[in-house]
């Protein structure tokens, strides 16, 4: 029976950050895609033309072309392309999994979501060019804390060192959801609970009532960093009934 998972980076970040996980997922016989959303990464197309559903066409596409059902993996801003992507093609998917990551209404955007949040995380330190559709972060240790504070001191520092300016436009597009077709696709959320960028009341704010299934880890923004065995058997766990 085919085993496809795609694994989708969040904001700033590109595919490295599953760099751990995805030999753990293989050696449990799971075949694994990384992609680089985009504008990340080696990915071509430049941020200036990205929105929500520039993400969600390039994750279609990608999905169409595996045999059978996929698991779709998302990290924090991906929580909306995981969103979007099981309402336009809900008989391509097994389960989304959700982790620490933004779920947001109908008709609301990921802004909308955190706007709600009892802290302000990273919007505190952004450089945002709307101009060129870009929202940089202020590189200090601030940031580092809010997403690394439980990796090692080497993962934080290089992962640091990698951040990239992102799209702004797909923080703002809204989503188009349906009971219909969205509502009757499995779901999980990892609850990450060392996490201070999204903090661990604000991830239930947004799952509770939305999302059943939970699983919790002792971990940081960056589990798929700093705990990705814990991380890997959530998300193997996610699936079984």
């Amino acid at each position: 029976m085919n085993n496809t998972f795609i694994l989708l980076h969040g904001a700033w970040h590109t595919n490295w950050c599953w760099q751990y996980v995805i030999p753990l997922l293989e050696k449990e016989g799971v075949r694994v895609l990384a992609p680089n959303l985009p504008g990340h990464g080696d990915h071509p197309l430049p941020i200036a033309k990205v929105n929500l559903e520039t993400y969600v066409d390039f994750v279609v596409d990608l999905i169409k072309q595996q045999p059978g059902l996929v698991t779709l993996v998302g990290h924090s801003m991906a929580g909306i392309i995981l969103s979007q992507v099981a309402n336009i093609i809900p008989e391509h998917i097994k389960q989304l999994v959700y982790v620490t990551a933004f779920v947001v209404d109908d008709n609301h955007a990921l802004v909308d979501a955190a706007k709600n949040f009892s802290a302000e995380g990273v919007s505190a330190h952004f450089i945002v060019d709307v101009a060129n559709n870009s929202i940089a972060l202020k590189k200090t240790n601030t940031i580092k804390e809010l997403f690394y504070n439980c990796c090692s001191a080497d993962d934080a520092q290089k992962a640091y060192s990698l951040l990239q300016a992102e799209p702004y436009q797909p923080f703002h597009d809204l989503l188009n959801l349906s009971v219909a077709h969205y509502g009757k696709v499995k779901k999980c959320y990892i609850e990450c609970l060392q996490d201070v960028s999204i903090l661990p009341f604000d991830q239930r704010q947004m799952y509770t009532g939305r999302i059943a299934k939970i699983s919790a880890i002792d971990a940081d923004h960056s589990p798929m960093l700093s705990a990705p065995v814990q991380l890997t058997h959530a998300i193997l766990n996610s699936l079984e009934t």
